[in-house]
Formats: C-alpha cells, structure tokens, sequence
C-alpha cells in the first residue's frame, strides 16, 4: 500500500491510494481550513459566560494569585480522598451561608477556566485559604 498526498490550492487535500492493481483517488477536506470572515465582520467571543457569576478567562493578577492559592491548598485535600462537595460545605459552614459558591464554582477554579465575581464569595474563598493556612 503506497500514499502519496499533493496539497491543492483548494481547501482540500488530494490523496492517491495505489494497492496491487487498483487507482482511488480521495479528496479530504481538512478540519483547519475554515472560511474567513469578510472585512468589517466582527468575530463574536467564542467563551461567553452563560452564568453572569462567573468570569471566565482573563484574570487580574490579584484574581491569579488567588486561584493560585486556592489550588494549592485544594489540590492535596482532593488527594486526600475529599470531594469538592466536602469542600463547598465547609466553606458555607464557616462563611456563612450568604455566600454563592457551588461545587462548580470550585470545579471551574480548580482548572483555571473562571472565577466567582460576587465579593462576598471571593471572601468565603480567602476565609477557606486562611483556615486551610493555619491547619
């Protein structure tokens, strides 16, 4: 079995298979060649937050050095065996139960896609990390 491919001008690939006796030829269209937007389009933000609570991407350094705080206490608690729902109970028992944070909220911190807005959960979020400190 020998394959031999040629890149075309078009948005596709041309590949011969040659087998003992038999010639196909195959046009594969590649997941990379997207059509481009004309001039004057504008590209919407492919991450939109659906959820107004939560901030995604871009973050303050203040904001980064918080999720990086925060992960590295949470990390070894959940090697521990803890869940991230253990983990949400204890700061609504401690904080109070004012706060909005949910087991997503830490799910999304804990892999650096977004951040809670609401300041009285970045509060619950550094009372944990004090806590989490002094044990």
């Amino acid at each position: 079995l020998t394959l031999t491919s040629q890149t075309s001008s078009e948005s596709g690939v041309s590949v011969a298979v040659h087998t003992s006796q038999t010639f196909t030829n195959l046009t594969v269209k590649t997941e990379n060649s997207l059509p481009t937007p004309n001039k004057g389009t504008k590209i919407k933000n492919p991450i939109k937050s659906k959820n107004s609570k939560t901030r995604i991407s871009q973050f303050t350094a203040e904001e980064t050095a918080l999720l990086d705080e925060f992960n590295r206490y949470l990390e070894p608690r959940l090697a521990n065996g803890d869940t991230q729902t253990e983990i949400v109970g204890e700061i609504l028992k401690r904080y109070g139960y004012s706060c909005r944070i949910s087991q997503a909220n830490i799910s999304l911190m804990a892999r650096r896609i977004a951040i809670p807005k609401d300041e009285k959960t970045i509060a619950a979020i550094r009372n944990w990390i004090a806590i989490e400190k002094q044990s």
